[in-house]
């Protein structure tokens, strides 16, 4: 098998995350506005996320909260979480299992980013999660992939090292016969 494949191969069964990070502390920054994590809102969420006890849902696209859509899994989970609050007052979906769907979406790279689901105040503090969806184009700026891109993209040093020695081992069988 070439370095190449072998590279591809690897990568592609790769696990998806067991945790991933919902909300940085203090202000996440999106294509909606500008949201606060805080003390106040940790509280909130954790509170809620207890009274509820049960899984959150990972979603495709935010599809579940959309009535009009005409796909038939459009509420079908693509994996589910429990909440985590961090020492530095971040938010983590931990616990995670994917559901088949969910996990070949993030190996295809299909979806490579979460999207939180959440309600807030008038002053842009979040009070409650109400899901993540897996989406191609996230709201949340600096948002970071579940799923890292590819070691052996066009232009990397895996890419360049497997093109190499392909070539090498091109010209050997060309010169060797065989």
């Amino acid at each position: 098998m070439s370095l190449r494949r072998a590279a591809l191969t690897r990568e592609i069964s790769a696990e998806p995350p067991s945790e991933f990070l919902i909300f940085a502390p203090g202000e996440n920054h999106t294509s909606k506005g500008t949201y606060i994590f805080d003390a106040a809102a940790a509280q909130s969420v954790m509170a809620q996320a207890q009274k509820c006890g049960v899984d959150y849902m990972i979603d495709l696209d935010h599809l579940v909260i959309k009535p009009d859509t005409a796909r038939t899994d459009a509420t079908d989970a693509r994996g589910w979480f429990r909440v985590e609050l961090r020492a530095d007052g971040s938010l983590w979906a931990v616990g995670v299992s994917w559901t088949l769907d969910g996990a070949r979406r993030l190996r295809e790279r299909t979806q490579r980013y979460v999207s939180p689901l959440f309600t807030h105040d008038d002053a842009g503090r979040i009070r409650e999660l109400l899901n993540v969806a897996l989406v191609a184009m996230p709201a949340t700026f600096d948002a970071q992939p579940l799923v890292a891109a590819s070691r052996n993209a066009p232009g990397s040093a895996l890419h360049t090292l497997s093109l190499m020695l392909a070539s090498q081992i091109s010209r050997r069988t060309k010169k060797h016969g065989s």
